[in-house]
């Protein structure tokens, strides 16, 4: 009798449930392979339902049939699939803004040098040492400033970002999942495969951001887990 070690090394990978678009990426086929996560920690949660039947002779039968309910896949980093997959693009007419601010000394001539390679920047707020505002803008050409000679001063401003999306959900797509765990079958290394035919991304996630971690939780609703099993080996 083979005893089975499932261990903890999870590669997870997300495919297309049916053609479909997820940001810039296109999936042309059922089942298309959009990203692959590694080393990423899973659990598969279950329900019980429970069933009531009645036999012949009228009496009562209370049973639970457990079915796969939720997947959450955990320590995923922010890639820029990931993003796409979890937020939503920006319409054709829309920008998104980054902020930035720049210590810098103006030169003998009163120019300034920003590290922002940008030929516009918007919403220009200058302060001098004592953090007075000294002069704004809405708008203008990062080579056009000048300020007094031989001083320092804090520049605040925009730019136009180049990878933008909103923080709110798209509509969410059917996706497949496939595990591959790195275990072990009567102590030979061994690899257990399961297959989450259709689930749906849900809507609330978290960004996590500290010294420590810079990851998401991805937790996905099961569709029907009627066609999911695993392969032992």
């Amino acid at each position: 009798m083979e005893t089975y070690q499932i261990g903890n090394k999870v590669t997870c990978i997300i495919r297309a449930w049916t053609p479909c678009k997820i940001g810039p990426t296109v999936l042309t086929y059922s089942n298309e392979p959009y990203t692959i996560l590694k080393e990423v920690d899973v659990s598969l949660n279950f329900n019980n339902n429970e069933r009531n039947a009645t036999t012949p002779f009228k009496r009562e039968l209370n049973f639970n049939i457990s079915v796969l309910n939720t997947v959450n896949v955990r320590n995923v980093h922010l890639t820029e699939k990931i993003l796409h997959l979890l937020y939503q693009d920006l319409n054709e007419n829309e920008v998104g803004l980054k902020t930035r601010y720049d210590n810098v000394i103006a030169d003998e001539e009163g120019k300034v040098y920003l590290s922002t390679s940008a030929d516009k920047i918007y919403q220009v707020f200058i302060y001098n040492e004592s953090m007075e505002m000294v002069q704004a803008y809405g708008e203008i050409d990062p080579n056009d400033i000048e300020l007094t000679p031989d001083t320092s001063f804090l520049i605040v401003y925009q730019e136009i970002g180049q990878e933008v999306v909103k923080l709110n959900s798209p509509q969410n797509l059917y996706l497949t999942l496939d595990l591959i765990c790195q275990g072990n079958a009567s102590e030979q290394t061994s690899e257990t495969f399961i297959h989450i035919h259709k689930a749906g991304l849900r809507v609330d996630r978290n960004m996590v951001f500290n010294r420590t971690l810079n990851a998401v939780d991805l937790t996905f609703e099961v569709i029907n887990s009627n066609d999911d099993y695993i392969v032992l080996k």
